[in-house]
């Protein structure tokens, strides 16, 4: 039988989650509203053309709710079913119709499924700014069964589509202009690869784009085209050509070549409203035609040092981050997410609540004055062995940070930095990396690059998943369980056909993790949080090394040789 107060407490929470529930539902109904066909007249058109385009309500979260949307092309090609294009519109819940709100066309990448798209839309609402992808000429169920062979078996077709290309995006501003939470003085555009670059080309094209962000943008197409291994199919193609119509594809390549688009660029520029993202090793869109394009436009470059093109997920979290700021200094100051004034205890807020104090333990230095920490057991279980030990991990600021546990297969260590980094040995030996020491220095530069950006990348998919941890959806179904005590338990489960694995994340009731199961294709186990402190006040002493008679001051670059040798090893037992 329940104590009074424990049944007050549960259903309390079941009332909260009711609420919520109320609240979606009715969320969802007036989004489904809004699905229909909405007729844009003459005068609201780039082209002095009437169109319409329609709207179907597709799913609605507190955040919201998302439209697959469909309008006619504004150029005809000679295939039907590339003459509609589609997209998907997400619209952030509870926007008034004041058209003070900043909405952005975000562009796909040359290859894919959308889904490096519909994360980016995700994120960009879950801020309260309007966002929309559309698929360009040829792509999905625009090209039929022969997709983008269509696209290149002639020439003439080709130049078109690219033309065609331009077209639909300003049709995607005449359509954003059109809704009336939307400023059509604050649309924006923005896009990775070739969605970059088709974003700074536009902005030559559209005087109505207010702001353009590009992630691994660059410019000269001839080049890139020509020489990337990823566009082998469309360099096979022009190779082919006659010299004469080789000629007229070089031309119309020009012509939208972002270089040629300099005006427009320095304009947004010298107004802080153009923005790249690039990667220093990138392999396909190449660093000098990133820096070409930058000299065009008048800005500087955030170059991501040691990423490539594809390694690049690795700093998806900063990516995202800037991307939201950027975007967002077109919103008014008085707009508040909705997670913030709608019910708290529903499952995607805990699941990106659990990932982002994750990733700060991972990757994010607390605020100067506070530390993170992590206590925890864990017992996992491999298809021949039992892992079984603990971690107590502390993050502080200025570079301060403390590990000690019990490390399968290497028993007791402790490592740390203070005022010098430190590491704690057999026989109670301590080693102080107090000599020839250099600020700034750590262990990273001597872990094996390959066990590093395995490392990043992994701290770079959770960055992604806590920026929209809808997005899991996608992969499993979630649902959310209320505990007699407050506490609450999320169960994941695979929904992919090949793929199976089980989850469940138990918080106490100021949601704060207790334990994390699951059962993964063969592994199984289990993480009991002792103790889960983001931002909490620092404590000095937890960084300095631990007392001892047997101390020895040595080298830096000793210690910090000894840490990585460590960290590679634990590296290694996770891969």
């Amino acid at each position: 039988m329940f104590h009074p107060m424990c049944a007050r407490l549960f259903s309390l929470g079941k009332l909260r989650q009711g609420m919520l529930l109320l609240l979606l539902t009715i969320l969802s109904v007036r989004a489904q509203l809004l699905s229909g066909d909405y007729p844009i007249a003459a005068e609201q058109s780039y082209d002095g053309k009437d169109f319409s385009y329609s709207l179907k309500h597709l799913e609605s979260s507190d955040t919201h709710s998302s439209f697959a949307i469909t309008f006619p092309s504004p150029i005809s090609s000679p295939i039907a079913s590339n003459n509609i294009v589609p997209g998907e519109l997400y619209v952030p819940t509870g926007l008034p119709n004041t058209r003070q709100y900043p909405a952005a066309i975000v562009i796909h990448i040359l290859h894919g499924n959308f889904e490096l798209e519909r994360a980016i839309c995700q994120t960009l609402a879950g801020q309260g700014i309007t966002a929309m992808f559309f698929k360009l000429p040829y792509y999905g169920e625009r090209g039929g069964e022969n997709g983008r062979r269509e696209m290149i078996s002639d020439p003439q077709r080709f130049i078109d589509a690219l033309s065609q290309a331009t077209a639909d995006t300003r049709r995607c501003v005449d359509v954003l202009s059109s809704l009336p939470f939307v400023s059509p003085k604050k649309i924006g555009v923005t896009g990775g690869s070739l969605g970059a670059i088709m974003s700074a080309s536009i902005c030559g094209f559209e005087p109505r784009i207010n702001r353009a962000f590009l992630i691994l943008g660059g410019g000269n197409l001839q080049k890139i085209i020509m020489n990337a291994r990823e566009t082998r199919q469309f360099r096979d193609f022009i190779e082919r050509l006659p010299e004469t119509a080789r000629e007229e594809v070089f031309a119309k390549l020009r012509e939208i070549d972002p270089l040629s688009q300099g005006p427009a660029l320095q304009r947004l520029s010298r107004q802080g409203k153009f923005k790249m993202i690039c990667a220093a090793e990138d392999e396909v869109v190449f660093p000098d035609c990133s820096q070409e394009l930058a000299e065009v436009a008048g800005c500087d470059i955030t170059w991501l040092p040691g990423l490539g093109h594809y390694t690049v997920a690795a700093a998806m979290h900063q990516i995202m981050d800037e991307l939201v700021r950027f975007f967002s200094a077109d919103r008014p100051a008085s707009w508040r997410s909705p997670a913030e004034i709608t019910a708290q205890n529903n499952a995607m807020r805990l699941t990106g609540t659990f990932l982002q104090g994750a990733l700060s333990l991972l990757n994010s230095s607390p605020t100067t004055g506070s530390m993170h920490r992590c206590r925890l057991d864990f017992n996992i279980k491999l298809p021949t062995d039992t892992l079984q030990g603990s971690i107590d991990y502390c993050r502080g600021s200025d570079g301060r940070y403390r590990l000690a546990g019990t490390i399968p297969r290497l028993g007791q260590a402790q490592i740390g930095q203070g005022e010098y980094p430190w590491l704690a040995g057999a026989n109670n030996s301590v080693f102080i990396g107090s000599i020839d020491a250099q600020a700034g220095r750590g262990c990273t530069q001597y872990i094996t690059p390959r066990l590093l950006l395995q490392w990043q990348v992994a701290v770079g998919a959770i960055a992604g998943v806590a920026m929209a941890p809808d997005l899991l959806k996608q992969f499993c179904s979630i649902t959310i369980n209320s505990a007699p005590d407050g506490g609450t338990s999320l169960v994941m489960s695979s929904t992919h056909d090949q793929v199976q694995a089980d989850v469940v994340l138990s918080f106490a009731a100021d949601e704060k993790p207790r334990e994390l199961l699951f059962n993964a294709m063969g592994f199984s186990g289990s993480l009991t949080f002792k103790e889960w402190l983001i931002n909490t006040p620092e404590e000095a002493e937890l960084f300095a090394p631990p007392a001892s008679d047997n101390t020895e001051n040595v080298r830096q670059e000793d210690v910090l040789r000894m840490i990585a040798a460590l960290m590679e090893r634990l590296l290694e037992e996770t891969e």
